[in-house]
């Protein structure tokens, strides 16, 4: 009774929805593209032969093609969490539903992305469904309930419901297991007291230029700010060396001048968002990533994965540090978010 009531608050939901941009539309031209878009993306139901009869599948998708690795995990995990309620066995599509951070164009619509780097949540894959019975497409748009790093941070109840979900559910493959183990090694996490520190300064550099496409992005504080801030929060928290994630060259050299040989951090391209502290202009066009796609997501996994390994947090309210509390199952025992 209880999956059955899932299953129609959830479609109950998405035809609400639809109404909802379907009204908007009489009047907005924009508003009818989204209304269309809704229709598209929206769940249904579908058959594809006779097979698997007593199994429903759940097929998560998304259709934006640009979104990091995290935020789509997060979705991911909404989804798997919704199939679970309503009785189903969940799929991820990243084959039919491309997402450029994640594949080469040259290969969009031949792999499944999702498995570059994961186990299928429940252990089927798209070709194991390809003639099953019982499928449901899910919301291409949201997944209703999901981990949100606006919404998540505060509760130590939804992290650690999430991080089950994510225990349960999220498996690298071997490759990439073994490909984030090797670079965790380097760092001796049990060897010390170890502040973690997330800088997004191409946010910083995007708010900076009035860049349309970071407005919807939390405004990060000034980088001077951080430095104080890590140096403050390094010495009250006891804290014995850092370890940095940051996406801008220039910002790496500064922490590595501001903390000698105090500064951990995964070697992987980055760009050159600042020249002498001033916003680069050419930042984003002039960059050419030496890394193939697949080796830089892992540098990138390696770097939330070791997050988690850390007492200590200072950053942003993001996708990557919200990912990084739901690996870890908890809230960090000293912790410092900018957007709080």
């Amino acid at each position: 009774m209880g999956k059955g009531l899932n299953r129609l608050k959830y479609f109950g939901y998405i035809k609400f929805r639809n109404l909802k941009y379907f009204l908007k539309g009489l009047i907005s031209k924009d508003n009818k593209k989204r209304f269309k878009d809704a229709l598209k993306s929206s769940p249904r139901k579908v058959s594809y032969g006779m097979e698997n009869k007593d199994k429903t599948f759940y097929v998560a998708r998304r259709f934006s093609q640009v979104e990091g690795h995290c935020s789509l995990l997060m979705t991911m995990l909404g989804h798997c969490n919704r199939a679970i309620e309503m009785g189903m066995i969940p799929v991820i599509d990243m084959q039919n539903y491309y997402s450029e951070l994640w594949q080469d164009e040259t290969r969009k619509g031949k792999d499944n992305a999702w498995e570059y780097f994961y186990e299928q949540p429940g252990g089927y894959t798209l070709p194991d469904i390809s003639r099953s019975k019982n499928i449901l497409l899910s919301d291409g748009v949201h997944a209703r309930k999901a981990p949100s790093y606006r919404t998540t941070f505060d509760s130590e109840t939804k992290i650690s419901f999430w991080h089950e979900i994510y225990k349960k559910h999220i498996h690298f493959n071997i490759e990439t297991k073994k490909c984030v183990s090797e670079i965790k090694k380097k760092f001796l996490f049990s060897q010390g007291k170890i502040l973690a520190v997330s800088v997004r300064r191409g946010i910083e550099w995007g708010h900076k230029i009035n860049d349309e496409g970071f407005k919807c992005h939390l405004k990060v504080p000034d980088f001077e700010t951080i430095i104080t801030d890590a140096k403050k929060l390094k010495k009250e928290w006891g804290c014995d060396k850092i370890f940095l994630v940051i996406d801008d060259e220039e910002g790496l050299e500064r922490f590595k001048f501001e903390f000698p040989n105090e500064v951990l951090y995964v070697e992987r391209d980055r760009r050159k968002y600042f020249i002498n502290g001033l916003p680069n202009p050419g930042a984003e066009k002039d960059f050419v990533m030496s890394e193939q796609i697949y080796d830089r997501e892992v540098k990138y996994l390696a770097e939330v994965m070791c997050i988690a390994e850390c007492s200590s947090f200072l950053g942003t309210k993001s996708s990557t540090s919200l990912a990084s509390m739901i690996i870890k199952g908890s809230r960090f025992k000293n912790l410092q978010l900018y957007g709080e």
